[in-house]
Order: structure tokens, then C-alpha cells, then sequence
């Protein structure tokens, strides 16, 4: 039974809040009115107090109640509490109705996106709960309708009863625009009456330059908002730390009993980017990171879910941070891949994963930049930015000739199967850089024009192009149910008028130059023909539409920058048989190496979808040579670096130039090298090369553990090098090796010539190039030539002339090596000089002592995976409060 006291206090707070007056002010006047009555002060505050909690209560009951969408409230915060849409839901149905009748999507792949997102509300923290924090990851592939499942993510949240949804959307004004035109033209309108929006999208109409003013900018706090029930808010934020800080003061004016009113949802869209802490641990963590911490500490009912295609960085997050960090302990959830999507696997192929695994190969569609054609296009470093000189090259002028014809090939299909016509995209990406956009755009515009003025005296040329690309693709292995298009059928099209439709714009973080991409994929557009130049900001969220050609000339050694630059992933509906993409061999090779990584990583995301939890056992990503999974700020709480270096060639492109005693030392660690294997009477002088076969295993380790390797070779870390050899010894592998020490076959000049522990070498001139000219270590480029693999065969001569690149040399290698790995040394002068053919980008190298570079050709052809490395994050294992034994915890991988 209440106390009647009780119960008349309750009363009178009701009233009062029945009258407009907040709840945290009718429990104050409540107390007064106690002093005043009579009761003593510490006691009317007690009663007062409680008085207030019943109402609190009471409030949440109503609300629970009067809202219809939420279906029962949890008696646990681990009990399931969503089972899908209902009668009383809004905004899904909408979004499914858009999805069917205005996108034209298939029913099952509209079926595909309701399931995901049931399952994905249903570990959401239930609304009905009292207080609850709920973290976890999404992962869908580049470019494969992320957006998409995030949006019925929304509105399925949005109608099971979470009040403010707050949208991260990006870095820049570009992308935060993007995100926000989307979800008000297909989710929450203007014109909506339940949802009202915090954020807009503006946009200048005649520049097209996104208006930072749609920006969040609320004044005062939250309360109105979070008080009432009957209010629900949606918004769109930048990840910028000023305006995250806008949002936290906003919530943290609110009073407790109004915020535990209110669930809000956090959906954190390219959530590996600036979203992570990148600061050493026992730092203050990174502004970003740090403003969406706090946020999330203010929420009493709060729920962040990350999306991303490259989640690497994320599941690498600190699980055990003091205060609560991103990491995603409550699930991690993979969307499932459409049969139709074009990824890593599908263009470039797989690698096996192990010997019971047989890979697969990737469609004919990418052709090679040349070396050559590298350096017209794109700088060797920033230093060159300014005296750069762009210019046409022949791999540019081919992308871009094909591009017309796939266009005018596209719109002949489009009208011979009624098709509507589409946007049609050529992606230029060849430097982060914006004054490398500014000089590419009329470049190409030139390769434009001279292509079209000359078109009808090269036909041929353009007739043979089109026939060469129709032969390298087999229709029924990539998946085009239509016919092939002819070159008849396309010269048609190929007119004055139609090569008049062609644009060439830029988009990139420049306010100045950047087309609102956006604006320009407008649905009244649809049609329009376009070459779009730009960098960075084409990497992140960025969706060129009808992308069918791609010229891509980047550097980088991490998978989720590599695998988000990849806007040629993604769906090519009735042109599946079109896309083309320019790339250089070296990014060739490092997508076919992450087709294996993201393979593998989608099928460890089965077992967390299964019920294995994030919190108790961490994602393991599969490590590559000669990349980094992520930038290694992020990388503070990994843990097992194994790595799998079959047939792969380490070479130490960085050395050591003003430091006398890692020089020195490396010279003693060769002389001892030579000792260890025989000296001088072990060691056999054939075709340029002084080589000890079948060194030790044992001779191998000291030599490489005694090496001074420059910190700049990422590919050449001495303790994964040795690791994985170690690994490897104790299965049987990496036990042999053949060491080679090059040296000069022609006349040696002074100064060529020394002696290490009794043999006569004659050693080398590298310069070192100008791309690092004032940093205290010398960069080499390359120190291996392409014959150097070889030094150990009994006829390389033979299969030299039968091997045009690295992959065929690798594989002849193998074929003899049974097994073998094979150092080369290269003995080289402190004083090397320029020579004529190069000095114009290369220095001398100004050593303080000779130097001693490697290249490591390590053995291929192994059946067992047993040395495969993965890392994870290290995350401790939990333990009873009354067990006493101590506890191991699982093996490492």
C-alpha cells in the first residue's frame, strides 16, 4: 500500500509537471513547500526525491504505453526485444515502397535488406529499457549498398521507438551534403510530421559549392526535445571536432530524468575514418574520437553502429580502455553479398587460402600502366608538385578512347532493350594531390579533343581497340545475360553531337574547383556522360554513378586505403561485360593479394553473426607481404604478426646513408655470413654473382638478426622477416638457401674493389633518388634487377628469355628452386654516383660507409598454410572472482 504522504507529494509533482513546469523544478518548489510546511529540511529533500523518481517512473510508463511501436519492454537488457516491422511502422514501409517502385530493385534483394536490418535492430538496446549502451559493427563490401542498409537500418530503428537519430557522415562539407540530400529525399522529408530535421542540405545552385550553413548549429540544450516524448529529431553531422562539440553541449545541459525519455540512436557511417583514436595508449585520445566518446557517455539509452567496407581499423580498437572506447563489443554483422556485385574476387581473382582451398581467377578487364606512362601522369613526390610537367601518354589516350566506345556501346544496348538511360562515369585518380587535378583536367581534355578531331582518319585503330577488349571477356563468366555489342553497332552512335555530350570535371576537397558530384548524379540528369578527376575525396563514400572505365595511378601499402580508392567495385547492371581499369601492375598484384584478405575476413564474420561474441574473442584479419593492414597509429593493441612470405621478394629499398654503425655493422654481419658458410673455399664465382649453395637455415637467422634494416622498408621488418622463418623451420620449410653476392663482371674502376672475409667483389653504384634528398637515410627505389632471381640456376639464360614479368619469373623459380630460398647481396659504394641516363631525378648517394643491400627471394610452392599469419586485437581474458587457478586464456593464433 502507498503512504498517503507519499502518494500526496506524487500528486502534487504531477500537477505540476501537468502544468508545463520541468519535473527537476516541481521536485525542487516540492521541497520548499515542505520547509514551509513544517518538515525539517534534510527530510523534505528526501521526500521530495522520491516523490520525483515515482513520477520519473511513472513518465517512462506512459510513454512505454502510449507508444505503440514498442512491443513490450525487456525484463533483461540482453532480451530480445525486435522481431520486425509491425502495423504501427512508418518510415520502413516508405523506404521498401521506394526500394521496389522507384529503384526498381528486386523483391529479393529488398527481401535481403529487411532481414539484415531486423537482425541488426535486434541487438540494438530496447528502447522499452531503462538505460542501456549498445556498441556495434556493420560491414558490407565497397561499394556494395551500405548506404542502403543503413537507411532501413534508420527507419526500422526510427519505428520501433528510438527518438533522436544522429547520422556521422564523412570529414567533408561533400559528403555530410550527400548523405543528407539522400536521406531527405528518400527516408525523412521536409514535409514529414513526425521527424524534423536538426541539419539541411544547401547548396549553392550555380557554383554547386556545398553551404557549410546546414551544418548542425542548435542553441541552448536538449530538453525540449529529449523531454517530450512525443518529439523526434534527425540529424546528419559532420565528423569535425567543432561541430561534434556543438552536439555535446547541446545534451549536456539535459537533466537525467528527461535524457533516460529518450533513445538515441548513433549511426557512424566510414566509421574506420577519423572516427578511431589514433593516439599512443596512455594519451589523450584524438579530438574526434574523443568528442564521440563523450557523447556517447552523456546517452543514458544509447545505441552506435559503425559502418564501414574496410573494418579493420575498428576491430583493432581497444577493448579494455578505461573509458569506454568504439570498440564493437556487442556484434559485428556482414551484409550479405549480392550474387550481381562486381568486388576484389570477381575482377582481380583469389589466391588459395591453403592447400585444400583452389582460389579463383578474376575476368580479363584490367590493363597495365607503364612505368613509363607513370611518371607522365603523376609525380614521384610532393617535392615535384610545383615543376611537374603533365603530359599525354599512351595508356591514358586507350582508357579514354575505350571509355567512348563502352558509352556509346551502353546507349546502343539502352535503346535496343529499352532500357532507360543511364549515367555514364570514367573515374581519373592518379594523385591525392589538387594542383596534380587542376594539371590533369586539361590534359584531358587535350587527349579529348585530339581523339575526336582524328577519329575519322583512326577508325581502324578505334575498330581494332573495341574488337581486341570484346574478345578478352566471355559473357557467360562475367555474368552479362546480353549479347555482345558489335563495332557496327556502336560507330553508329559515334558522332559530333554524341562526343559533344562528354565532360571533363574535378572533384576534390578544393571549394574552389570541387563539382558537387551529388548535384551532378541527379536523377534529372540521367544520361549524362562524364569524366571525373580528383583523389581523396573520390576514396571515402563517394558513388560515381554508371562508372564503367578507370585510369588508377596510386601508391599505398595499407588495405583499407587501397580497397576504399576502388570506386570501380560495385554493381554494373546490363553492362557487366563494359568496365575497364588502367592501373599499374604493382597495384595489380596488391588487390589480387586483398581479394584473399577480404575473402577469408567475411568468412571469420560468419562466426560472430553465429553468436561468437566481440567482446571475448577478437576478428583476425589475414596480413600480406609488403602491406599494412591499417595506418599503425591504429594499430597499438594488435597482437600475432605472423605473415605468409611464399615466393614473395623482400628488398631494402631504404638504407641507412649518415649513420656510421648500422653501416659498419651490416658489412661485419656479411663477413660473417661468408665465415658461416664455408669462407672463402665454400663460395663458387658464376656469371656476376659469388654463390654459396645450401646455406643453413641457422646462418641465415644470425645473418638476418645481426642486419641493421632501415625502419622504412615496411616490407622488410626484421622481426615478422624472422619470425615467419622460424615458423616455418619448425614444418620442415625455409631451410635452405642459397646465398648470392653480386658483383661487377665488367672492368672494375679505383675504389671498386674490396675484400670481405677472402673473397674479391667488385662493388656497385646506386644513387639514391631525390624524392627523400634531405632525410638522413638514402632511398634507392629498387635494388634488384630483374634477372637477379635467377642467380642460382644452372641455365638463366634460358629462363630469362622466356619470362616478361615478376609473376613468370616467380613461377620458373619455383619450379627448380625445390625449396630453396636465395639471398642476393649487393655490395655498393658510399661515394655512388648519378649516371647520365638517370641524374636528372637521382642523387649521389653521399653514404658514410659502403653499403650493403638485400633482396630476399623467399621459397614458393609449399602445400601446408602452417606459417599463414592474422593478427587481432589483444583482448584479456575475463576471469571468476572466486577462481583460483590462474588462467591461460586460448592459445594464440
Amino acid at each position: 500500500m502507498v503512504d498517503p504522504i507519499l502518494k500526496t507529494n506524487i500528486q502534487a509533482i504531477k500537477t505540476a509537471v501537468s502544468a508545463g513546469v520541468a519535473l527537476a523544478e516541481a521536485i525542487v518548489n516540492l521541497e520548499s513547500q515542505l520547509i514551509a510546511n513544517g518538515t525539517p529540511a534534510a527530510d523534505a529533500k528526501t521526500r521530495s526525491l522520491i516523490a520525483g523518481e515515482e513520477v520519473r517512473k511513472l513518465q517512462a510508463d506512459v510513454y512505454i504505453d502510449r507508444d505503440p511501436r514498442i512491443s513490450h519492454k525487456p525484463k533483461t537488457e540482453n532480451e530480445k526485444w525486435y522481431f520486425g516491422p509491425n502495423e504501427y511502422s512508418y518510415l520502413w514501409p516508405r523506404y521498401r515502397k521506394l526500394l521496389l517502385e522507384e529503384r526498381k530493385m528486386a523483391t529479393e534483394s529488398v527481401d535481403s535488406v529487411d532481414q539484415a536490418t531486423t537482425r541488426i535492430v535486434s541487438q540494438l538496446g530496447s528502447p522499452g529499457s531503462s538505460r542501456f549502451r549498445k556498441q556495434g559493427l556493420v560491414v558490407g563490401r565497397v561499394q556494395s549498398g551500405k548506404t542502403m542498409n543503413f537507411m532501413g537500418l534508420l527507419a526500422k530503428a526510427g519505428d520501433a521507438g528510438y527518438r533522436i537519430i544522429i547520422v556521422l557522415a564523412g570529414t567533408t562539407n561533400t559528403l555530410r551534403y550527400q548523405t543528407q540530400d539522400r536521406l531527405q529525399k528518400d527516408l525523412v522529408g521536409h514535409q514529414d510530421t513526425q521527424w524534423h530535421w536538426l541539419t539541411q542540405a544547401k547548396c549553392d545552385p550555380t557554383t554547386l559549392i556545398v553551404d557549410p550553413d546546414g551544418e548542425f548549429r542548435e542553441r541552448g540544450n536538449a530538453t525540449p526535445v529529449m523531454g517530450n516524448i512525443n518529439v523526434r529529431k534527425i540529424a546528419v553531422i559532420k565528423k569535425n571536432a567543432i561541430v561534434l562539440r556543438r552536439v555535446r553541449k547541446w545534451l549536456q545541459g539535459v537533466a537525467d530524468q528527461h535524457k533516460e525519455l529518450c533513445p538515441v540512436l548513433i549511426v557512424d557511417d566510414e566509421c574506420d575514418n577519423a572516427s578511431v583514436n589514433t593516439k599512443r595508449p596512455g594519451e589523450d585520445p584524438a579530438a574526434i574520437n574523443s568528442e564521440i566518446r563523450d557523447i556517447l557517455e552523456l546517452l543514458p539509452k544509447v545505441s552506435y553502429v559503425g559502418y564501414t567496407a574496410t573494418p579493420f581499423a575498428n576491430v583493432l580498437i581497444n577493448p579494455e580502455a578505461e573509458e569506454q572506447d568504439l570498440y564493437p563489443r556487442d556484434f559485428l554483422f556482414a551484409i550479405p553479398q549480392n550474387k550481381d556485385y562486381f568486388g576484389p574476387e570477381r575482377i582481380f581473382g583469389r589466391n588459395p587460402l591453403n592447400s585444400d582451398d583452389a582460389g579463383s581467377d578474376g575476368n580479363d578487364i584490367v590493363r597495365e600502366i607503364s612505368k613509363e606512362d607513370v611518371t607522365k601522369v603523376c609525380p614521384t613526390s610532393r617535392k615535384t608538385l610545383d615543376e611537374f610537367v603533365m603530359s599525354e601518354c599512351e595508356s591514358l589516350q586507350d582508357a579514354i578512347r575505350y571509355f567512348l566506345m563502352g558509352t556509346a556501346a551502353r546507349c546502343w544496348r539502352e535503346l535496343q532493350l529499352g532500357l532507360d538511360s543511364d549515367f555514364k562515369s570514367m573515374l581519373i585518380n592518379t594523385s591525392q594531390y589538387t594542383a596534380i587535378h587542376r594539371k590533369m583536367k586539361p590534359v584531358v581534355e587535350g587527349v579529348l579533343r585530339k581523339l575526336v578531331t582524328n577519329y575519322e582518319s583512326e577508325q581502324a585503330k578505334w575498330k581494332e581497340q573495341w574488337g581486341e577488349e570484346s574478345g578478352k571477356v566471355s559473357q557467360g563468366s562475367i555474368g552479362c545475360l546480353h549479347e555482345k555489342v558489335t563495332w557496327d553497332n556502336l560507330s553508329t552512335l559515334l558522332t559530333t553531337s554524341f562526343f559533344s555530350k562528354v565532360a571533363v570535371i574535378v572533384s576534390n576537397s578544393d571549394p574552389n574547383l570541387a563539382s558537387n558530384l551529388n548535384s551532378c548524379y541527379d536523377k534529372s540528369k540521367k544520361g549524362a556522360i562524364q569524366v571525373v578527376i580528383g583523389g581523396n575525396t573520390l576514396s571515402r563514400g563517394i558513388t560515381l554513378e554508371g562508372l564503367s572505365t578507370s585510369y588508377f595511378v596510386r601508391t599505398s601499402t595499407t588495405y583499407d586505403t587501397l580497397l576504399q580508392m576502388g570506386r570501380w567495385f560495385g554493381y554494373r547492371k546490363d553492362y557487366e561485360d563494359m568496365p575497364r581499369i588502367w592501373m599499374t601492375k604493382e597495384m595489380e598484384d596488391k588487390f589480387l593479394q586483398l581479394s584473399a584478405v577480404e575473402f577469408e575476413m567475411f568468412q571469420e564474420l560468419s562466426y560472430f553473426m553465429a553468436g561468437r561474441s566481440p567482446a571475448e574473442v577478437g576478428l583476425r584479419i589475414r596480413k600480406s607481404p609488403g602491406m599494412q593492414i591499417t595506418a599503425k597509429s591504429k594499430m597499438y593493441h594488435a597482437e600475432d604478426c605472423d605473415i605468409d612470405y611464399e615466393g614473395f621478394c623482400v628488398q631494402t629499398t631504404f638504407v641507412h646513408k649518415d649513420e656510421k654503425d648500422p653501416l659498419a655493422k651490416n658489412k661485419k654481419a656479411v663477413e660473417e655470413l661468408i665465415v658461416d658458410c664455408g669462407s672463402q673455399t665454400a663460395w663458387d664465382k658464376t656469371r656476376g654473382f659469388w654463390l654459396k649453395r645450401d646455406a643453413t637455415v641457422d646462418s641465415v637467422i644470425k645473418f638476418l638478426s645481426s642486419y641493421q634494416f632501415h625502419e622504412k622498408n615496411q616490407k622488410a621488418d626484421p622481426d615478422i622477416l624472422l619470425s615467419y622463418i622460424r615458423k616455418r623451420k619448425e614444418f620442415g620449410g625455409c631451410v635452405h638457401w642459397n646465398i648470392a653476392i653480386k658483383t661487377k663482371s665488367e672492368t672494375p674502376q679505383p675504389g671498386d674493389e674490396i675484400t670481405l672475409s677472402g673473397l674479391k667483389i667488385n662493388k656497385f653504384q646506386f644513387s639514391r633518388h631525390k624524392a627523400y634528398a634531405g632525410e638522413r637515410f638514402a632511398y634507392l627505389q629498387a635494388i634488384k634487377s630483374s634477372t637477379d632471381i635467377f642467380a642460382d640456376a644452372a641455365d638463366p639464360s634460358l629462363l630469362e628469355s622466356r619470362c616478361k614479368n615478376d609473376p613468370e619469373r616467380i613461377a620458373e623459380r619455383t619450379k627448380y628452386e625445390n625449396g630453396r630460398g636465395l639471398i642476393v647481396i649487393y655490395p655498393t659504394r658510399a661515394d655512388s654516383q648519378p649516371n647520365e641516363t638517370n641524374r636528372k631525378n637521382r642523387l649521389p648517394l653521399e653514404a658514410k660507409d659502403d653499403v650493403f643491400g638485400l633482396a630476399i627471394f623467399f621459397p614458393g610452392g609449399r602445400t601446408d598454410r602452417s606459417g599463414q599469419g592474422s593478427v587481432r586485437v589483444r583482448i584479456e581474458p575475463t576471469r571468476d572472482a572466486n577462481e583460483e587457478e590462474e588462467f591461460e586464456g586460448e592459445p594464440t593464433v
